[in-house]
C-alpha cells in the first residue's frame, strides 16, 4: 500500500466546479447504493451545522441523492454516490489493467470514530477547482467532510493519481524514525522543505498518521497537537 494524490482537473465552464472523481467498482461503472443510518450519523459528527446543510440537499449528486427534502427527519436512507475529491490523498495499492485499488471503508462495517480528514485518507474534504486547476474549499469557505465507503474494493484510474511527494513543515525539522511511532530510534533528520517520496502509511491508536520514506525510515505525517508537520493534506 502507498500514498496518491488526486490530480487537480478541471472539467466543467463553471467557475469553481465540485472537484469530484467517482469511486468506482473494477471494471462495472461506480458506486451507488442506499447508505446504512450509522454511517449518516458518521457524517454529521465529522461536519458542522453550516457544513452539513451544504452537503444534504436532495439530488445533490455528491453525497445525497434522495428526491424527498426531508430525507433526513424521516430517517430515510440517501442514496449514496460515491465520489473522492481532487487534492485529497487515498491509500492504494499497485495498478491492476490501469486501476488502483484505494483503501476506503466497509459500508457494512462499523465507524470510525478516531479517524479524521487530518489522519486518514479514507476521509476526504470537499474541494472546488478553478480553471487554472487551484483549489477551493465548498460554498463561503465551508470545510466539508465526507468519507470513502464502498461495499467492496474501490477503485480510481491510475491516470487520476500522484504518487505521493511531501514537503516538510516541521521547524527547523522532522525526526526520520526506524518505525512508525514516537518509540522509534532516531535515524536522520529532514529539515524544513525537504520533500521525500512516500511508499508507505499507518495510523497509530492515537490518530497519529506516518509514512514510510526509505527502506527503514518512517516520519510522522500528522502528529496530534503538534500543527503542521508536512503538507500531505494541504490543499487551501
Amino acid at each position: 500500500m502507498r500514498l496518491y494524490r488526486i490530480k487537480p482537473r478541471y472539467r466543467s465552464k463553471l467557475n469553481q466546479p465540485p472537484a469530484t472523481e467517482a469511486v468506482r467498482q473494477f471494471n462495472h461503472g461506480i458506486w451507488q447504493y442506499r447508505l446504512p443510518w450509522h454511517w449518516v450519523e458518521f457524517m454529521v459528527v465529522l461536519n458542522g451545522k453550516r457544513e452539513w446543510q451544504a452537503l444534504i440537499p436532495p439530488s445533490a449528486g455528491i453525497f445525497n441523492m434522495t428526491a424527498s427534502a426531508d430525507w433526513y427527519e424521516n430517517k430515510i436512507k440517501p442514496v449514496h454516490n460515491v465520489v473522492a475529491f481532487d487534492g485529497n490523498v487515498v491509500l492504494g495499492g499497485d495498478s491492476v489493467n490501469k486501476q488502483i485499488p484505494i483503501y476506503t471503508f466497509d459500508v457494512n462495517g462499523q465507524v470510525a470514530l478516531n479517524e479524521t480528514f487530518w489522519n486518514s485518507p479514507r476521509i476526504h474534504q470537499f474541494t472546488s477547482v478553478n480553471s487554472k486547476g487551484r483549489l477551493f474549499r465548498l460554498g463561503r469557505g465551508y470545510l466539508a467532510y465526507v468519507p470513502l465507503i464502498t461495499p467492496e474494493t474501490g477503485w480510481l484510474p491510475e491516470e487520476l493519481l500522484t504518487p505521493l511527494t511531501i514537503t516538510v513543515k516541521a521547524l527547523p525539522w522532522l525526526n526520520i524514525r526506524s518505525e512508525p511511532g514516537i518509540n522509534g530510534e532516531v535515524i536522520g533528520r529532514a529539515a524544513w522543505g525537504s520533500k521525500m517520496l512516500t511508499y508507505e502509511a499507518t495510523m497509530s491508536v492515537n490518530g497519529a498518521y506516518w509514512a514510510r520514506i526509505s527502506d527503514n525510515g518512517w516520519v510522522a505525517l500528522y502528529y496530534p497537537g503538534q500543527g503542521q508537520l508536512t503538507d500531505w493534506k494541504d490543499i487551501k
